[in-house]
């Protein structure tokens, strides 16, 4: 613990955090240590500290074995506005840039070093690290190792050989999701032993999950979606390269700023399409999975799935891109049965069968998460062998009401007949259609007017009818043959003989915002933020910069709720370091100081408390007010202590807390402390302490002095 408890203001000063979240410093103290670590953390969750901390403090480079190029200039680019010695090795850097990165590289000048797997795989670079000071390998987008994983890479199950060339050297690798299946081959692989494993729950607090099978609307209801965004940035996922610039096209029509990315395009328009999303100048980006793990953008504030994935931890992998920044975020999934004929269909082209049957296994599970109408974030949980209880109020599943369900259990019935009278051999619309009496050509053709279920289906609507289909597609009573023909499973015959109920719930009716409240933030000046956003844009593409890598969201809003206007005010912003600070910070304050409210005193009001006053005292305790009375009063410190019975120390506290508050300007707070006097000789006796020790640690030092004094005292007694 004290390995980090020492270089707090690292922290604080650097990447502007005041604390660690728990399982950041189990992760940290345990790379200081010189201990290999698998860490499983889902998005958002601050990965990246876990390695760029101890990187500042260890003696020598940590080298980031990182997948995509794109992804290692941004994450390059940040580290290097945060005052950090970063750079990386790509086959994109000019001969001239490379050399420079490299002699950096070679001369120990280095904390970070980013290289891709291919580059990192070189016998010429496995040379070259056997003779330079290496902190530690950190393995970034880990699953990749993994045969098993969604997204697995050769060039990173190469990796396997680090502990070969440098055996003493700690790992860390880092990834959002690892079932257990992949969990242990990555161990396996990377000869990390089970107590260096480090999981935490998947479950996203701030993401609001939908799903919905398309029906004939489902363009307009994707045009409703990224309305009710409210200029919100969003990735939408389509399944093809004409897909992706059909749909970029069909949303550019309609006023969407929006631009096409697909490994179709050539590499300047892909890096072009990059370049104006993560600078805010388009809002969408209408993609195929090729802009996966390259992007890294922690304000995206929805991701639409406008078909169904290969698997559930792709799907994850996917909308975990939303809401890094823990702001309340928003996921869409829109899906059709033609997606599950499909994948099937890729599925059967596979020739190893134990891949062939991983992947029919991952298409089964995604397809029941999509039919369910359990909750979406416990059944991804399940699959990641993590427990929670239903959401509540976070996926459209939960909001579905179970006390309103209806019972469709004699409808279940009649669809199962219908299908088996059918000979199993038609689709869910011509079996729907036999139901509600069409006399479509179809029917009439195959003499399906003459079957004994024909049209005692017409008191539900075919709305009613798709939802007993889901429903029984989800407990498992049909299935999807060839051609998209419904089957039969066993499960039905349960149904048909009254050994199971069916119930559907209440059709969901979105919502026109998240329904997911950020308990984090307080209420913002809406104004305020969007100006701060707009100087951010600015700054973005005067710096050729990703906008989040200047202050991401969550900052602005602090900033907008907050409305800091002196310098020290703004440094206790979370997200506001020392050298971001020095550079950006004059720029933010000119338009936060624009929204301050004057002080006008209230009339009526024996304290003459201001309105700005009034407005921050849901953030002071009562002492504060009584400690500010007595200064506008006309108190000097020891009439407040006489008058109030504090000790000094609280007294001091409270103006130094009144004053960064804004409650009293810097000339009240300078000639309150003027009429402190402390004896000179203890002055130099502090100074002489902060030449060998920080003022926190100085601190520390006299608590733990004081402690140990008071023990040691009463034993003597």
């Amino acid at each position: 613990m004290m390995a980090i408890a020492e270089h707090l203001s690292i922290l604080r000063e650097t990447f502007g955090c005041q604390q660690f979240r728990p399982i950041q410093e189990k992760v940290i103290n345990r790379i200081i240590g010189g201990e290999d670590v698998l860490l499983i953390l889902p998005t958002g969750g601050g990965k990246s500290l876990c390695y760029q901390f101890p990187a500042l403090i260890l003696p020598g480079t940590c080298i980031v074995i990182s997948p995509l190029i794109a992804l290692m200039q941004d994450q390059v680019r940040k580290l290097k506005l945060e005052g950090i010695a970063a750079d990386m090795l790509n086959s994109n850097q000019t001969e001239e840039e490379y050399r420079y990165s490299l002699q950096q590289f070679k001369n120990n000048q280095l904390n970070l070093l980013y290289i891709s797997p291919e580059q990192f795989n070189t016998a010429q670079f496995n040379n070259l690290i056997k003779s330079i000071d290496i902190s530690f390998f950190a393995i970034d987008e880990a699953h990749c190792v993994s045969e098993w994983g969604h997204d697995f890479r050769s060039d990173y199950r190469e990796l396997t050989k680090i502990k070969t060339i440098s055996s003493k050297t700690p790992i860390i690798a880092l990834t959002a999701t690892a079932n257990d299946k992949v969990t242990q081959d990555i161990c396996e692989q990377l000869h990390i032993k089970p107590e260096g494993i480090f999981r935490q729950s998947v479950f996203r607090k701030n993401l609001f999950i939908e799903v919905e099978k398309k029906d004939k609307n489902h363009r307009k209801r994707l045009l409703q979606f990224i309305i009710n965004q409210s200029g919100g940035q969003g990735i939408i996922y389509a399944q093809s390269r004409s897909k992706t610039e059909k749909l970029s096209a069909i949303l550019n029509d309609n006023g969407i700023a929006c631009l096409p990315y697909h490994a179709g395009l050539s590499v300047e328009d892909r890096n072009q399409a990059y370049r104006s999303f993560v600078q805010e100048e388009v809002q969408i980006v209408v993609a195929t999975i090729a802009f996966g793990m390259g992007i890294d953008k922690n304000n995206i504030r929805f991701i639409v799935h406008t078909y169904l994935p290969k698997s559930l931890e792709s799907y994850y992998q996917e909308i975990g891109r939303a809401g890094r920044d823990g702001l309340p975020s928003q996921t869409l999934l829109l899906f059709s049965d033609g997606d599950l004929v499909l994948h099937r269909r890729f599925a059967d082209e596979i020739e190893n069968e134990e891949y062939r049957q991983q992947s029919l296994k991952n298409l089964n599970i995604i397809k029941q998460y999509a039919y369910s109408e359990n909750c979406r974030h416990q059944m991804i949980s399940k699959y990641f062998s993590d427990q929670i209880e239903p959401c509540g109020n976070q996926c459209d599943a939960c909001l579905s009401s179970e006390s309103e369900r209806i019972d469709v259990s004699e409808e279940s019935k009649l669809f199962i007949s219908a299908i088996y009278r059918a000979n199993q051999s038609f689709g869910k619309n011509h079996i729907i259609d036999i139901l509600l009496e069409s006399k479509n050509k179809k029917i009439l053709r195959n003499n399906h007017d003459k079957l004994s279920v024909y049209g005692r289906g017409k008191h539900l609507s075919k709305q009613k009818w798709e939802q007993v289909y889901n429903r029984l597609f989800d407990l498992q009573a049909i299935t999807l043959g060839d051609y998209q023909v419904l089957k039969l499973l066993p499960f039905a015959k349960k149904i048909l003989k009254d050994e199971h109920s069916v119930s559907i719930k209440p059709i969901y009716t979105p919502m026109a915002s998240p329904l997911v409240q950020d308990q984090d933030s307080p209420d913002f000046n809406a104004d305020c933020f969007e100006d701060l956003r707009k100087q951010r844009r600015e700054l973005a593409q005067e710096h050729n910069l990703p906008a989040y890598c200047i202050f991401d969201d969550k900052t602005l809003r602090e900033m907008a709720s907050k409305i800091p206007h002196t310098e020290s005010q703004f440094l206790q912003i979370n997200g506001v370091g020392a050298v971001k600070n020095q550079r950006f910070g004059e720029l933010f304050l000119t338009i936060l100081r624009a929204y301050q409210q004057p002080d006008i005193p209230i009339e009526n009001s024996s304290n003459s408390i201001t309105q700005t006053q009034l407005k921050k005292q849901n953030s002071l305790d009562k002492t504060y007010y009584t400690t500010l009375s007595y200064i506008q009063q006309g108190m000097n410190i020891e009439d407040i202590i006489n008058e109030s019975k504090m000790a000094l120390i609280t007294i001091l506290d409270h103006v130094i807390k009144l004053h960064n508050e804004g409650l009293i300007n810097s000339e009240k707070c300078q000639a309150l402390f003027a009429d402190i006097s402390p004896p000179q000789e203890f002055f130099k006796w502090i100074e002489q302490g902060l030449q060998i020790a920080s003022f926190e640690q100085l601190q520390s030092a006299l608590l733990i002095y004081s402690h140990i004094n008071q023990v040691k005292g009463k034993t003597l007694k």
